[in-house]
């Protein structure tokens, strides 16, 4: 008797400070945004982010201004440019994108009311001719010029084409750089849940794939891009759970911890 009255009295307890706690979290992130202090936010966000508040932190937190000093432009300005290039413009690229974008997004039962939006991110991202000069870890790929040798070398630059500006123009297949793979679309799926027009969703998506999202199919000794993740995560998997890391490596090759956990990482 004693314990179902203690049960259902920290039963009580419990439901009264999570309650209590929302609405706490609610006025400090109001209160924040009204300083409008990025660092303050960042670390606001790290405990979660009121549902009705998730769109106006990270554009505060992601600093929606020119994500480097070569592009004198934001992210509804290029989204204004990507959206003449989707029209304008077919790619090989595209077909590969939607068949990504089906086969991910509309068949989650978390994202398929989003597929249409989440399709027109990822579009309009692959049309972004900045996108390689703002990723903060460098471009996550060598990109594909369109008319190239074996060597890299465009064609019609040995007879001086040239731009306006006087230097070789190089046309990259897609204009982003960024040759889409398998599972490019779920980086826009989360980002879906912000918005509902393009023009407010893509900037958000466009700033954190440059400064975060880029870095986890970027070959590079740079930090905190993919091999140092890979290494982390053997690192801490041989630290902490060294007989099971022992274990798959008997096994074989094909069993490696990090084998396991690449989809995820």
């Amino acid at each position: 008797a004693v314990q179902a009255w203690l049960d259902k009295s920290m039963a009580g307890a419990v439901l009264e400070d999570s309650t209590t706690l929302e609405a706490k979290r609610l006025r400090q992130g109001q209160r924040l945004l009204g300083s409008q202090y990025a660092p303050e936010l960042q670390a606001y966000a790290r405990c979660g982010v009121p549902a009705c508040l998730r769109r106006e932190v990270w554009a505060v937190c992601l600093a929606l201004t020119p994500l480097c000093a070569v592009v004198d432009r934001d992210g509804a300005t290029a989204l204004q440019e990507a959206a003449r290039g989707v029209s304008d413009w077919e790619w090989i690229t595209d077909d590969v994108l939607r068949l990504d974008v089906a086969e991910h997004c509309a068949n989650d039962v978390s994202y398929f009311p989003f597929d249409e939006i989440v399709e027109a991110m990822v579009l309009a991202l692959s049309r972004d001719c900045c996108i390689s000069q703002c990723c903060e870890s460098g471009p996550p790929q060598i990109p594909i010029v369109a008319g190239a040798d074996r060597d890299g070398a465009a064609v019609g630059a040995e007879d001086g084409a040239q731009d306006p500006g006087g230097t070789t123009e190089k046309l990259l297949v897609p204009p982003c750089g960024v040759v889409p793979f398998c599972g490019f679309s779920n980086y826009a799926c989360p980002f879906a849940f912000l918005a509902d027009r393009l023009e407010t969703a893509y900037p958000l998506f466009r700033a954190f794939y440059c400064r975060y999202l880029c870095r986890l199919h970027t070959i590079s000794s740079c930090p905190e891009t993919l091999l140092q993740l890979c290494a982390l995560f053997e690192s801490q998997v041989n630290a902490y759970a060294p007989q099971a890391a022992m274990h798959l490596s008997q096994l074989s090759p094909e069993a490696s911890p990090l084998r396991i956990a690449f989809p995820w990482i």
